[in-house]
């Protein structure tokens, strides 16, 4: 997600099967930018990383660089319906998980 003007935007990594999260700002849509900030988010757990699915943007020219970084295969995927989706999913579950906290919290100490 960009922001408006060539601003900063929000780049989401987001695991497919158990929804693990990562939202890290990015300055620019410059392929070595955010490819920079792909392999500093994941670089902590590259033993984990076995592959990548990333847009046909621009903005990740870079992914041979990226897959060499993290020693995980890069695949390019094309349609971006089905990675919103799960983004939107993912998300969805932070914020409803955080809301049933607060309110287990707020029951506790009644």
């Amino acid at each position: 997600m960009m922001g408006g003007h060539g601003g900063g935007g929000l780049l989401s990594l987001v695991d497919r099967k158990n929804c693990f999260t990562r939202i890290e700002p990015v300055l620019s849509k410059h392929a070595d930018h955010v490819a920079d900030v792909i392999i500093r988010a994941l670089s902590d757990i590259k033993g984990q990383v076995h592959t990548l699915t990333m847009d046909n943007g621009n903005e990740f020219a870079q992914h041979a660089r990226v897959a060499k970084a993290l020693q995980a295969k890069v695949y390019r995927y094309f349609s971006c319906y089905y990675l919103y989706k799960i983004l939107y999913a993912s998300i969805h579950r932070i914020f409803l998980n955080r809301h049933l906290l607060q309110k287990s919290l707020a029951k506790a100490f009644i």
